[in-house]
């Protein structure tokens, strides 16, 4: 994957201190984690990351949706991968 492949040479030269792993919520605002370059080459790039499946199910003044398919299937705090 030429992504990987970009991110791992900036890893490798220095040039990427962080890595942040985000993806837009309902809002369209970027919601996830932010890694360093050693767990992103060690743990993420081969087996993913598990993020909050909350940072779907609220809006923008954090108020739950709870209507939505995403956020009945576990009332209590799970993850989406």
């Amino acid at each position: 994957m030429p992504g990987q492949e970009l991110i791992a040479n900036g890893i490798a030269d220095g040039s990427i201190d962080t890595v942040v792993l985000a993806f837009p919520d309902m809002h369209g605002r970027p919601v996830g984690k932010r890694v360093t370059p050693d767990f992103f080459s060690a743990h993420v790039a081969e087996h993913g990351i598990e993020v909050c499946d909350y940072l779907l199910a609220v809006d923008i003044d954090t108020v739950s949706y709870t209507h939505l398919d995403v956020y009945k299937r576990q009332v209590t705090v799970g993850s989406a991968t």
